[in-house]
């Protein structure tokens, strides 16, 4: 998206906020199916609600369409409908089951559109998209086992069930922004796990190597790696990397060589 970003500005066009922008880029990331690629299908529908948008929604989608067809990730886009009104149902118990929440109905208007990507750029598409606005990883169960994604998108690794590297994250993982020892993992391994006397005998750069966060990735989530602490930050913006030395090329190649990540309905 910093590519995108730096591109979008059209001759002759007002820019709209980067917000909205942003905004309207996501979605129509999030709309792509998962298994986009592996089924070559390039025509999808999106839909924008319009509550999620500032004033002028439709001319602000119009103008990411035009800005897309024009650096041909896009061949062709259509507008299917525009303001037609939908009644969206909320309410029921919250997602950690601790209390109800009251039913409301709240109107919303829609504008959908189908449109259609040429293949040769579509994966592009779908790596600018993913490595911004933010990046952040997450441990989720996959085919029985564990696995680390990378922006709900990509497979950073599957480490062993009961290796230490899956007990090291897990804390990791629980712990951000934060600076933290090699003594206080080890205690909070013993605390979660019922252990006694656990001790890390790998190195911690080479446990973190091995849960996939190599290179440009490695610099991301990881700013101070010792012998004996690191400091990891998730959920990291792409204007915080600004001013550090990320190399974008590098860091899209690294990307490309990832398995995509499929989730399975529940």
């Amino acid at each position: 998206m910093r590519q995108i970003k730096q591109n979008i500005k059209i001759k002759g066009e007002n820019l709209p906020s980067e917000e909205s922008i942003i905004r309207v880029l996501k979605l129509i990331y999030k709309n792509i199916p998962d298994n986009v690629l592996e089924n070559k299908l390039t025509t999808i529908s999106i839909t924008f609600y319009t509550e999620d948008f500032e004033n002028n929604d439709n001319e602000i989608i119009k103008f990411v369409f035009r800005f897309l067809k024009k650096e041909k990730y896009l061949k062709e886009y259509h507008l299917l409908s525009n303001g037609l009104k939908e009644v969206i149902e909320e309410g029921g118990i919250s997602n950690d089951g601790k209390y109800e929440i009251p039913y409301s109905n709240t109107e919303v208007f829609f504008i959908n559109y189908k449109c259609e990507f040429i293949p040769s750029k579509i994966k592009n598409f779908l790596i600018e998209l993913s490595v911004s606005p933010k990046y952040f990883v997450s441990l989720e169960k996959y085919k029985m086992r564990d696995v680390i994604i990378l922006n709900d998108k990509y497979i950073l690794s599957n480490p062993r069930y009961d290796g230490q590297a899956l007990n090291f994250f897990e804390v990791v993982l629980r712990n951000p922004e934060t600076k933290l020892t090699k003594s206080f993992i080890e205690k909070d391994i013993m605390k979660t796990n019922q252990e006694l006397n656990y001790k890390l005998t790998r190195r911690i750069l080479g446990m973190i190597e091995d849960l996939g966060f190599k290179k440009m990735l490695r610099k991301i989530f990881f700013t101070n790696i010792s012998k004996n602490a690191l400091f990891f930050r998730n959920n990291v913006l792409a204007s915080q990397l600004e001013n550090e030395e990320i190399n974008y090329k590098k860091l899209m190649e690294e990307i490309k060589q990832l398995k995509h990540f499929v989730k399975k309905p529940k």
